[in-house]
């Protein structure tokens, strides 16, 4: 027997022993999240809001009396931008980018402290406007983030 008889005759040996799968089905994505949304959610307005540019003084308490003119415009949903702290190390400019979180638990000082934003959202929320945030997955340059930096180069 030869070396091409012997691969023909595994291959079929293989292709034998494996499950027959339909082309239409072999390449569908498995449903791995199912959501429900509320139905106000479905033609809500969502408002971004960087509080560090969004008034003048660029804090929660000044930002807190737009909300009677937000609500005017028809905003359902208030989105903030980070409101952590900024890291400092390799910072983009002076004043740094707000996905680069250096504390998820702390509030960046320029815009007032936790009990300012809390007085902020209850407002949001008396105003009936919900207010939502997310926390990007990027953290300031620490040094941990700089061994893993090192690490792969060398890799």
């Amino acid at each position: 027997m030869n070396l091409r008889t012997l691969l023909l005759l595994a291959l079929a040996a293989c292709l034998a022993g494996s499950p027959a799968v339909r082309s239409d089905e072999a390449h569908m994505p498995e449903s791995y999240v199912q959501l429900d949304h509320p139905e106000w959610t479905r033609n809500a307005v969502l408002y971004q809001i960087n509080t560090r540019q969004f008034t003048p003084e660029g804090t929660f308490a000044a930002a807190e009396k737009h909300l009677p003119r937000l609500k005017a415009l028809g905003v359902d949903i208030l989105w903030l931008m980070p409101v952590q702290p900024i890291g400092k190390k390799n910072r983009k400019g002076e004043l740094g980018s707000p996905y680069s979180i250096r504390d998820y638990y702390g509030v960046n000082p320029e815009f007032g402290d936790l009990e300012s934003l809390k007085r902020f959202i209850a407002s949001a929320n008396a105003e009936n406007s919900g207010v939502s945030g997310a926390a990007a997955q990027t953290t300031s340059w620490t040094p941990s983030a700089e061994r893993c930096s090192k690490r792969s180069q060398v890799s």
